[in-house]
């Protein structure tokens, strides 16, 4: 057994109704794992800053899946960028500029593909304090909407108001948290004094019926997740005990819980009908990404692994080695709604990917590339032949499309 990977701290916290995550289970070695991978195809390079971290998603239109990927360069004009948008075979079917001012990795920020009034559609936030809309076929601009300050947290979509339409819900910088329907209008806004760098949570958190809005902040040295109900007022606040990173939400034993990155190496879950902390795991020394939730569990991205936590307790049921050491892995993902999802793929800084088992942790698929990655891959049955591709996004710019050699 390697004890490099089982780096586990028990955080002890004052609180009473506080449960720790306690490691049960050891590292999953590699050995006997599945085949490699073969490249579907691969796109010129699309950056020059050599940087780029921010998602790439698809989006199923009626011409057939289009992936949508924050570019630069060719195609554009000069000192313009924003996305473009590539078939399934990998041909550039579009680009469309977003900025000019701040082409940098963070000029176009993280993309939500979505359906909105049955059209694909393509939501990204841009440095220059913007949400925009975009046709996912053709890459059209429907709507440019302000924002209070720099974003680049991810956008997300949810019927908030009730009225059997979605509202588009993004954070910003500054910590505004705006509501917005889908003609590009602001329907609330709601200032929560403190920082905030990732997109927010929109599903029924309390198990009322209703959609709320769970934001995740940071002031200073003190953190706090805070839950908005349909007009933007303020259900509960609750500090954390570090300060938040991702997050991201999930059922827990019938009960809807927040997972959090808490500072160095711990997640916590939140009670998300009333905010109580519930327990907390400390992994390692340094930040993790949250990946899905499934099958009762969280799947997280550490240094050179994968961990799989109970949502119940945060027990360890299983970590496996990625990588090397060093090497970030991305939040791992799972398959597409309507397709099996019994695996988790991930990607990693030294470009190792893989395929990983949920319920063991065994390594399905694994492979190596040239060069790593950084941004949260995505999977979609591209080919059609009802199993998933992945999609990576190098820091060049490059999208490459994966698939199983076996």
């Amino acid at each position: 057994m390697d004890r490099r990977l089982l780096f586990i701290g028990l955080a002890i916290a004052g609180v009473s109704l506080l449960a720790v995550g306690i490691v049960v289970a050891a590292f999953v070695g590699v050995d006997g794992g599945g085949s490699d991978f073969e490249v579907v195809w691969e796109s010129e390079a699309a950056a020059s800053y050599q940087q780029s971290y921010h998602n790439v998603v698809v989006a199923d239109t009626a011409g057939g899946p289009v992936v949508a990927v924050p570019a630069e360069g060719d195609g554009f004009a000069e000192g313009t960028c924003g996305l473009a948008g590539y078939s399934a075979d990998g041909d550039r079917l579009w680009t469309t500029a977003l900025a000019s001012d701040a082409c940098t990795p963070h000029g176009v920020g993280r993309t939500t593909a979505t359906t909105i009034d049955g059209n694909p559609t393509l939501l990204v936030t841009t440095e220059e304090s913007e949400i925009i809309g975009l046709v996912a076929a053709s890459g059209k601009i429907q709507f440019r909407a302000a924002l209070a300050e720099t974003a680049v947290s991810q956008p997300a979509t949810g019927d908030v108001t009730g009225d059997e339409r979605p509202e588009i819900l993004v954070t910003d910088f500054g910590g505004t948290v705006h509501a917005i329907d889908t003609d590009g209008n602001t329907v609330w806004t709601r200032s929560l004094n403190g920082t905030i760098s990732v997109g927010p949570s929109v599903r029924d958190i309390t198990g009322d019926d209703t959609v709320e809005v769970a934001v995740a902040t940071r002031d200073s040295d003190t953190g706090r997740l805070t839950a908005l109900d349909a007009d933007g007022d303020i259900i509960w606040r609750q500090e954390t005990n570090g300060l938040p990173g991702r997050m991201t939400a999930a059922e827990s034993r019938g009960r809807p819980v927040l997972l959090v990155g808490e500072g160095a190496g711990t997640v916590a879950a939140y009670d998300a009908t009333d905010g109580e902390r519930l327990w907390e795991a400390v992994l390692q020394d340094s930040s993790l990404q949250l990946g899905d939730a499934s099958e009762g569990r969280i799947l997280l991205g550490g240094d050179g692994k994968v961990w799989a936590l109970d949502l119940g307790d945060g027990n360890v049921a299983w970590n496996q080695g990625i990588g090397g050491d060093d090497d970030i892995v991305t939040e791992p993902v799972l398959g597409p709604a309507g397709l099996a999802s019994a695996d988790v793929a991930i990607a990693a800084r030294d470009g190792t990917v893989g395929t990983v088992s949920v319920a063991t942790g065994g390594v399905d698929s694994i492979g190596t590339q040239e060069s790593g990655f950084e941004a949260r891959l995505a999977r979609a049955d591209l080919v059609g032949d009802n199993q998933t591709e992945l999609i990576l996004l190098r820091a060049d710019g490059t999208v490459i499309v994966l698939q199983s050699a076996g």
